[in-house]
C-alpha cells in the first residue's frame, strides 16, 4: 500500500470536536506542555492498513498555505507510532520541542502532518486550522495569576530592574536594569556569571566575557571615532583596539605583545613607512612597500652596426622608490671578418640612450690574424645604475668600431633593489681611451688575504650604519604613534577602566 491511498483525519482539530479534542497537560506548578493530537489513518475508501510503525511529522504554521512555520525550531517534530490496522493514532505535540507558540484569538495557527509508512512514500496532508481548545495555552501561561501582575503587551512603562530566573534556583539568567539615568543594560548569565551586557545610551556597547567572568570583548558605536572593537587579554588588560574612524580621523589598528607595549599599528590617515609600525625584526613598511621586482624584454631581429652608438634594447621600469636596478644584457653577434683587418665593437648597459657611460667599455675583437670568414659570438653585459622613484629606462648599447658586425638575438633584464648592503659605486671597466688589450701591459696579482678582509670591514661598517639609520627611523615613529594613543587613550570615555 502506498502513502497516495491513505487518508488521514484528525479528530482533534475538526471543528465538531473543538471542545473535546484537545488535551492540555499541564505540569504541577500549572505550566503546560504538551498537547495531545489524535486521529485515524485508513485506506482509500476507509480500508484498513498494513500494520506498523509509521512515523508521524508535525508542523504548526501561521497560513493555511504557505506562510511561515512558527512551530518547531527543528524542521518537525517526529513521532514514530505503531499502528493496528484500523489506524487509531494518539500523538503529544511538544514532548520533544517545547510548544511555545502563542495561541491569541487575532492569530491563526494551522497544524501540517506528514505520514511516512513502514513501505513506501511520504503524503504530507492539507493543513488543518486549529480549534478553540488550544487556545487555552495562553491563558495558562498566566500559571493561575491575574493579568494585573503581568506587562500588557502595549502601553505599559517599567523602572527599576526585572530579573529571570528560569529554573526558580535563584541563579539568575538575564536582567535588564533600567535603574540607571543615562543607560538601560541587560546582561545574561551563565551559572551566574555575566557572559553578555548590551548598553545603550549615548551609542551601543556589547561586552562579551569569559567563564571567568573577564571581558575580553568590547564592541561600541561612537560619534566620536566611529564603530569601535577592542580585544582584551584573558587578563584583562588591553590587547588590540580597532576604530572605524570619523569624517575627520582615519581608522586606526593598534595591538599590543604580552608585555603592554605597542607593537603593532596601522592609521589610515597616514602614507608611506610613517602609517605603519610594526615588531622588531620583522618586515618593515619599507621593505614591504619597496619590495624588489624584474622587468625584462628581448627580440629576435637583425641589426647592422653602423659605427654610430645604438640602441639595440631598452626597457622600462616604475621603481616604487629611489634603490639599485642591476641591469643584464645579452646578445649574439655575427662578425664577418677579412684576414688583416681587425674587428672591433663595444657593448655596454646604460641609463641614457645614444650614449655609452664612462665605466662601461665591453670591447669584442677579433685578431687581424685570424683567417677570413663568418664568426658568432656571446657577449653579456651588465651594470648598476641608481634610480629615483618613478619611470626609468635601461637600455642595451653597441658600437661599431672597425670592421662588419651584426646583432641578432638579444636580451635585456633590469632588477630593482631598494636597499644596498653594501658599497654600490658604478660599474668600472677600462676607460673609453684604452682600444685595445696591449700585450705585455703591467699586471696585477688576484686579491690577497688582508684585500679581503679589508673589505669585509667595509662591509660591516656599511651595514651597521644602515641599520642604525632604519631604527632610528622606527624609534621617531613609534614616539610619534605613542603621542597619538595617549592623546586618543584621553580622550577615549571609558567608564569602567578598561575591564
Amino acid at each position: 500500500m502506498t502513502t497516495r491511498n491513505l487518508v488521514l483525519t484528525l479528530a482533534a482539530v475538526l471543528a465538531a470536536l473543538a471542545t473535546t479534542s484537545w488535551a492540555i497537560d499541564v505540569d504541577p506548578q500549572g505550566a503546560p506542555t504538551t498537547v495531545t493530537v489524535q486521529g485515524k489513518l485508513t485506506g482509500s475508501g476507509g480500508a484498513l492498513i498494513s500494520p506498523g510503525a509509521y512515523t508521524f511529522e508535525f508542523r504548526i504554521f501561521n497560513a493555511e498555505v504557505g506562510g511561515m512555520k512558527v512551530w518547531p525550531e527543528v524542521e518537525s517534530e517526529d513521532h514514530v507510532i505503531t499502528l493496528q490496522s484500523d489506524g487509531l493514532w494518539t500523538a503529544y505535540l511538544g514532548k520533544d520541542h517545547p510548544l511555545e507558540v502563542r495561541f491569541v484569538d487575532d492569530t491563526a495557527r494551522w497544524l501540517e502532518v506528514t505520514v511516512r509508512p513502514p513501505v513506501g512514500m511520504a503524503e504530507t496532508f492539507a493543513r488543518v486550522k486549529l480549534a478553540s481548545a488550544p487556545f487555552a495555552l495562553e491563558a495558562a501561561q498566566l500559571n493561575g495569576k491575574t493579568g494585573v501582575e503581568y506587562l500588557a503587551q502595549v502601553g505599559d512603562t517599567v523602572g527599576g530592574s526585572l530579573h529571570f530566573d528560569r529554573n526558580g534556583d535563584g541563579v539568575l539568567d538575564a536582567r535588564i536594569d533600567l535603574s540607571l539615568s543615562d543607560a538601560a543594560i541587560l546582561t545574561f548569565y551563565q551559572s551566574g556569571m555575566q557572559t553578555v551586557r548590551l548598553r545603550g545610551d549615548g551609542y551601543g556597547e556589547l561586552d562579551l566575557f569569559d567563564e571567568d567572568g573577564t571581558r575580553t570583548v568590547h564592541l561600541n558605536a561612537s560619534t566620536f571615532t566611529g564603530g569601535g572593537l577592542s580585544l582584551y587579554k584573558e587578563d584583562g588588560f588591553m590587547g588590540m583596539i580597532l576604530q572605524g574612524g570619523s569624517t575627520t580621523d582615519g581608522a586606526t589598528l593598534d595591538m599590543w605583545n604580552a608585555q603592554g607595549t605597542t607593537t603593532i599599528a596601522l592609521d589610515a590617515d597616514i602614507t608611506g613607512n610613517d602609517g605603519v609600525v610594526l615588531p622588531q625584526n620583522a618586515i618593515s613598511a619599507l621593505e614591504e612597500r619597496d619590495e624588489p621586482g624584474v622587468a625584462n624584454n628581448n627580440a629576435t631581429t637583425l641589426i647592422d652596426l653602423d659605427g654610430t652608438v645604438q640602441t639595440l634594447l631598452s626597457r622600462s621600469i616604475t621603481a616604487p622608490a629611489a634603490g639599485y636596478v642591476l641591469v643584464i644584457g645579452t646578445l649574439t653577434i655575427d662578425i664577418t671578418h677579412l684576414s688583416g683587418v681587425f674587428d672591433e665593437a663595444v657593448f655596454a648597459v646604460s641609463n641614457q640612450s645614444g650614449s655609452i657611460p664612462s665605466g662601461q667599455n665591453f670591447k669584442v675583437l677579433m685578431e687581424a690574424a685570424l683567417p677570413t670568414g663568418p664568426y658568432q659570438q656571446v657577449v653579456t653585459v651588465h651594470g648598476l645604475f641608481s634610480v629615483g622613484e618613478g619611470l626609468s629606462t635601461l637600455y642595451l648599447l653597441g658600437r661599431e668600431l672597425t670592421g662588419t658586425f651584426q646583432v641578432r638575438d638579444r636580451q635585456l633584464t633590469v632588477a630593482f633593489f631598494p636597499t644596498a648592503y653594501g658599497d654600490a659605486p658604478p660599474p668600472l671597466v677600462a676607460a673609453m681611451g684604452q682600444d685595445r688589450f696591449k700585450r705585455g701591459a703591467v699586471t696585477t696579482p688576484g686579491l690577497s688575504a688582508q684585500d679581503i678582509a679589508a673589505e669585509q670591514a667595509a662591509a660591516q661598517v656599511f651595514h651597521t650604519a644602515r641599520i642604525e639609520r632604519e631604527l632610528a627611523t622606527l624609534r621617531a615613529e613609534l614616539q610619534a604613534l605613542t603621542e597619538r594613543l595617549r592623546v586618543a587613550e584621553s580622550a577615549r570615555p571609558d567608564r569602567e577602566g578598561g575591564r
